[in-house]
């Protein structure tokens, strides 16, 4: 996997996860505690990919 590539997955996982805690957000104000935690979790699992996508990018430079 190029450099670019690798940076256009960081950009999509970095915006899916800033989602995924927007919409936690929104069902904490909702009152929706079990989808919160479900989003909360969801991003938590999208975190641990950009961290693995960021070492690798590290790694390789």
């Amino acid at each position: 996997m190029t450099n670019i590539e690798k940076n256009i997955i960081l950009a999509a996982l970095s915006s899916y996860r800033r989602k995924l805690m927007d919409q936690s957000v929104s069902f904490l104000r909702a009152g929706n505690h079990e989808d919160a935690k479900q989003s909360t979790m969801e991003a938590a699992n999208v975190n641990a990919l950009v961290i693995k996508f960021t070492k690798e990018k590290e790694l390789a430079i």
